[in-house]
């Protein structure tokens, strides 16, 4: 587990940099930071993101697959 200061010090990444990843539309990435979905690090007026942060969006966002039983009962 990375300490705080490791964490602090992470590059980080722009708006655009981030939609890339995410696959999503910047105004999409400027929604989900304004309505506090997306983490993200102000500093002044810019926006900034952690990789490691978008990297736990992803992961806690995931939809699992169903086992086959569940797909043939109709689930």
């Amino acid at each position: 587990m990375k300490c705080r200061m490791e964490e602090a010090m992470e590059n980080l990444i722009d708006t655009k940099r981030a939609a890339e990843i995410l696959g999503l539309r910047e105004p999409t990435i400027r929604k989900y930071t304004f309505l506090r979905i997306l983490p993200c690090v102000k500093i002044g007026a810019s926006v900034r993101f952690r990789p490691s942060e978008l990297e736990k969006f992803i992961l806690e966002h995931r939809v699992p697959v169903l086992g086959a039983e569940a797909v043939r009962k109709g689930a």
